[in-house]
Order: structure tokens, then C-alpha cells, then sequence
């Protein structure tokens, strides 16, 4: 039994080998082409990138989340994403879904304070079949009042599920009190406007902001001829729509705590960051956020992160602590989240705010330096390897820049930084304005004013 096994094995081995070799030489004729942008008559700009993948992924963004919201439709955005793949002008609910089925493909919907987004991924050699219902998805929906009702049951899955996390509920309090309007809008809706987001509300928002000026197409795996041919011809109905706010982000500071029955005690304070035009401001935050360290570590594996070493210096029992970094068009946030026990939030607050102002005025060695560069470098790198991130990067540099910047260019920015670039990057953190948020159990949790 062994042998013929064994046998079976080999020939395998044999018929793999000879389809590698001659898998190897096609590819070897189909070299990954550069990002290719173009600008439509209408505003839409499309970008594609020829990887010869046997997957194709189109995601459309439009310049049109939660920041654009009003006080009166608070949320709409939520219910949007939620509603992403309802019925059009042109198909059923059903249809969309089944029709998209059959194809093998997959869409979704997201969204960012800044964008509303919608991928597509599909098999290659369904891209032209499935593009149809993709295009009227994202440019034609009619917003059924009976299906907008049986949507908002998914808004109350989705903020139970933002109620059980503390994570979550710190990140976007934190962004309301530093901002208030504009960035401060929350990627949820209230609870007390779940089904309050009628097909008018829907239709206004959409037609305001959901333009063809604002939108952003881009495919992976797909040819540049053809995505304009699909764009061009099938994304019409995008045309019109009003005139859309344009309100400037202001960072305000402030404090939002939220007492809990939970057993640890979040906490992110922040100030103003970086906006994503200023290119050096961005470069250095990021070099800063990669010193003071962003996500998990691994005691003695990581010499750069300093925010975790001067935080275990005080803790007492087990905690978490990353730096917080995210670029708006208009302003961003910089600082750092802890998580820990109650009794220990105290202490390791302030040690996190004694770690920034350490690193402001005694800025940083060259082998720290040296090394964090080297950590974002190889982030960058790694983002185009990630399709989802790689295919929103471009889409909103094409939105906000109309021009793409190649990774080349990044990590010619990331080299030419200095130590001085952290130091004032971090100076500018603990001298500007702060904002707070608080979840949990906060009883040892200090406020905002005596941290300064």
C-alpha cells in the first residue's frame, strides 16, 4: 500500500513539476505593469494596476463618510455602507446577490470618516459580467423604504457589537471630543437614530456627496483599457448631484469618559497630527509612531519600542499600550492608547505622557533612527502586498492629489528624515492641545487637566 502510494505520489510530483516550469514561463512574459491613472470628461478618476492576477478587484470610493454628516442625519453613512447592496434602478436586492453568486464574486461596503467604499472582488474571467451590477450598485440605488426598514436590523447587530468593544468606543470618543463635528462623526450611528434614516435622508446624502468629482474607481487585476471602457459607459448615472460642504476639521481638545462595569480601563489621549498633504509632518509621526510602538510586541524583541519599556517600568499587573496615528485630508490625530488594570491607569498615563515629552526634548539616537526606518520602510512595502489597503491607498491619492505616489518616492521621504524631524514631531504633540477618552472602569483613571 505504501509503494503504490509512494508511486501515485511521484507521478503527481512529476505532472506538478512540468505545469510549474511552464507556468513559470508564462508569468516569466507577464511582468506586474506600473499604477495607471486616468481622469474622466465627468471627474471620475480610475486607476488600475495590471498584476495578471486570476482574481480582479475593483473598489470605488467616494469622497462622502461620516465627517459629512449634519446633526440631523447622524449615522446616514452607517445605514449606507449597510445598505450596500439593495436594490437599484436597474435590479432587484435578489438579483444583485444571486447574479453576483453565480459569478463567484463577492461585494461589500465600508467606510471611513472621510470616504464611503465599495470592493468587488471577482474571478478574472467573470470581471466583464459582473461589472454591470457593481456599476449600479454604486451609482444607481433607489433606497426602498420596506428594504431600508429590514436593514436597519444589521445597524443593531453592528452596534452591539461597537457597544462589547471598549477598543472601539475609545477610538471614536476620542476623535468626538478632540473634533466635535467634521472628524469627530462616528462610523456609527446612534442608537436613537436606527430607523430614523428614510429613503430622503438616504437620497440627500447620496446625491450631495455621492459625484462623480468625488469618486474614485480602481481595479487589480484588471487592464487600464478596460476599466475605463466599464467606468466610461457604465457609471453614468454617477453625473449631477448638488454642491457638497466642504467644512474645515478643527481640533478642538477635550474629555469623554464612559464609566463601565468592565474589569480594565481604556484610555487614549491624543493631539493634533498630521494632515496627509504635509508629506514631512506625515513621514516623521509615522517614524515617531514606530519608536513609541504601534500594536503587539514581544518582550525583548523589539530594542525601538519605547512606550511599552517605560510603561512596564510602572505597572503592577498586565497591560497594553500602542501609539495612536491616523492622516485626514485636513488634520489628523497622534498619541497613544493604554489598556490595564484600574489600579495601575494612573501611572501608566502619565508614564506615557513623560515618554512623548522624553522623546521632545532628548529626541532620539541614530540607531533608533536607523531602525525604525527600517520598520516603516518595510511597512510600506508590505501595504502593496495587502490588495484591500494597496487599492484604497490610491484610490484616495487619486481622490484628494488627482496623482499617485510611488512607493519609491516613500521610502526616499522615510531615508531623507532626521532625528531632528521625530524631536519636533514630537515636540509639536506635547505642546499642542490634547483630547481624552476614557472606557471602562475608571476609578484610578486621572483627567485630562492633570496630565498636562
Amino acid at each position: 500500500m505504501r509503494s503504490s502510494a509512494s508511486a501515485i505520489g511521484r507521478r503527481l510530483y512529476a505532472a506538478q513539476a512540468a505545469a510549474a516550469q511552464k507556468t513559470e514561463a508564462v508569468q516569466a512574459s507577464l511582468q506586474k505593469e506600473q499604477p495607471k491613472i486616468s481622469k474622466l470628461a465627468n471627474g471620475i478618476q480610475v486607476v488600475s494596476v495590471e498584476n495578471f492576477s486570476p482574481v480582479s478587484k475593483v473598489v470605488v470610493v467616494y469622497n462622502a463618510g461620516a465627517r459629512f454628516e449634519s446633526s440631523q442625519n447622524l449615522g446616514v453613512t452607517h445605514a449606507l455602507r449597510n445598505a450596500g447592496a439593495l436594490a437599484t434602478k436597474d435590479t432587484s436586492f435578489f438579483g444583485n446577490v444571486r447574479n453576483l453568486e453565480s459569478f463567484g464574486a463577492s461585494l461589500s461596503a465600508t467606510g471611513t470618516r472621510e470616504h464611503l467604499i465599495y470592493t468587488l472582488d471577482v474571478l478574472r474571467n467573470n470581471f466583464d459580467a459582473a461589472m454591470p451590477f457593481l456599476a449600479s450598485v454604486v451609482t444607481a440605488p433607489v433606497f426602498n423604504q420596506w428594504e431600508l426598514d429590514a436593514a436597519a436590523n444589521r445597524l443593531k447587530v453592528n452596534l452591539a457589537h461597537y457597544e462589547q468593544s471598549a477598543c472601539m468606543r475609545v477610538m471614536e470618543t476620542v476623535h468626538a471630543a478632540a473634533y466635535r463635528d467634521t472628524l469627530g462623526r462616528s462610523l456609527y450611528s446612534p442608537a436613537y437614530m436606527v430607523g430614523r434614516h428614510d429613503a430622503a435622508a438616504m437620497a440627500d446624502h447620496w446625491g450631495r456627496y455621492c459625484t462623480p468629482g468625488r469618486l474614485a474607481v480602481v481595479g487589480l487585476g484588471v487592464s487600464h483599457a478596460s476599466l475605463i471602457d466599464h467606468v466610461s459607459h457604465r457609471f453614468t448615472a454617477a453625473a449631477g448631484g448638488a454642491s457638497a460642504d466642504a467644512t474645515t476639521a478643527r481640533f478642538g481638545g477635550g474629555e469623554i469618559r464612559e464609566l463601565t462595569g468592565a474589569p480594565l480601563a481604556h484610555a487614549a489621549v491624543v493631539a493634533e497630527g498630521a494632515a496627509v498633504t504635509s508629506a514631512r509632518d506625515v513621514v516623521a509621526l509615522a517614524l515617531l509612531q514606530k519608536l513609541l510602538g504601534a500594536g503587539p510586541t514581544i518582550k525583548y524583541g523589539a530594542t525601538a519600542t519605547t512606550l511599552t519599556s517605560s510603561l512596564a517600568k510602572v505597572a503592577t499587573g498586565p497591560f497594553a499600550a500602542s501609539a495612536v496615528n491616523a492622516s485626514y485630508t485636513d488634520s489628523g490625530v497622534f498619541g497613544f492608547y493604554v489598556v490595564g488594570q484600574p489600579a495601575d491607569m494612573a501611572a501608566l498615563l502619565r508614564a506615557g505622557m513623560e515618554e512623548v515629552r522624553s522623546l521632545a526634548k532628548n529626541g532620539v539616537t541614530d540607531q533608533q533612527l536607523q531602525q525604525v526606518k527600517q520598520q516603516l520602510a518595510a511597512a510600506v512595502l508590505m501595504e502593496e502586498e495587502d490588495a484591500n489597503e494597496y487599492a484604497i491607498c490610491l484610490a484616495t491619492q487619486a481622490l484628494h492629489s488627482g496623482d499617485l505616489i510611488s512607493s519609491n518616492d516613500v521610502l526616499a521621504a522615510i531615508a531623507a528624515a532626521t532625528a531632528a524631524d521625530v524631536a519636533a514631531a514630537a515636540k509639536r504633540i506635547v505642546t499642542g492641545k490634547l483630547a481624552m477618552s476614557a472606557v471602562g472602569d475608571l476609578r484610578n483613571t486621572p483627567y485630562l487637566d492633570e496630565l498636562v
